[in-house]
């Protein structure tokens, strides 16, 4: 069962089981793969969905902290919600670790040895890790392995 597959089944579910925040959240999700697929002129892959998904993520986390920062708890919460449904549908982010790991092969290969090579790593390693990282923490790890205040 690819992951499109899995949404549908899961939106039916929520439909009989009558839970209106899973039936909203993955009507959204399937809206904007909808929408991806319109502006690609076909059918997206696994991979692009998961793209899609980490995106409607990430709009959930600014949205918590926009509500946070007016006092509005109740939809941050809400929000919260949301988020941590969509989290079933993303890849397996990798660990500090396993990004540690990414970036040690990659500065070997790019031969990087301060922090002036932080874009010649940056890079190729968003591109092998795509999706499964956020950009911050590799940032962070980079910055940390090349030993640079950048």
């Amino acid at each position: 069962m690819n992951i499109l597959e899995r949404i549908d089944a899961d939106l039916k579910k929520a439909i009989l089981e009558k839970n209106l925040l899973a039936c909203d959240t993955l009507r959204i999700l399937k809206s904007e793969i909808h929408n991806s697929e319109i502006a690609q002129k076909g059918q997206l892959s696994d991979e692009e969905i998961f793209k899609v998904v980490n995106s409607q993520i990430k709009r959930r986390k600014e949205a918590i902290a926009a509500y946070e920062k007016a006092g509005r708890q109740d939809l941050a919460a809400k929000e919260n919600q949301e988020s941590e449904l969509l989290k079933a549908y993303a890849p397996q982010m990798l660990s500090e670790q396993g990004i540690e790991a990414k970036a040690k092969q990659v500065i070997a290969q790019v031969g990087a040895q301060s922090s002036a090579d932080f874009g010649q790593v940056m890079g190729p390693l968003m591109k092998e890790i795509a999706g499964k990282a956020d950009g911050q923490m590799v940032s962070a790890v980079v910055k940390r392995l090349l030993g640079g205040n950048l």
